[in-house]
């Protein structure tokens, strides 16, 4: 299952605050289990028997910081 995480991430649509034409920082904070797929990170919410919910997937490059929340297993 991953480890469990808050993961803090610069959201992608923070580039389109209008009408500023420059970039404002806007930070996501994300928690669930962890675990790298790929160039992705995928953060669950929970987990039931028919299988994981409230997935998100976080291009690597976006990732600011992960600091883990439990022990893994926790």
């Amino acid at each position: 299952r991953g480890v469990l995480s808050e993961v803090v991430w610069r959201d992608a649509h923070s580039w389109m605050d209008a009408p500023d034409r420059y970039p404002k920082e806007y930070l996501v904070h994300t928690a669930g289990w962890t675990r790298i797929d790929g160039k992705f990170w995928t953060v669950v919410a929970e987990y039931t028997p028919e299988g994981a919910r409230g997935v998100t997937r976080i291009p690597v490059e976006m990732v600011q910081s992960i600091t883990a929340l439990a022990p893994k297993g926790g």
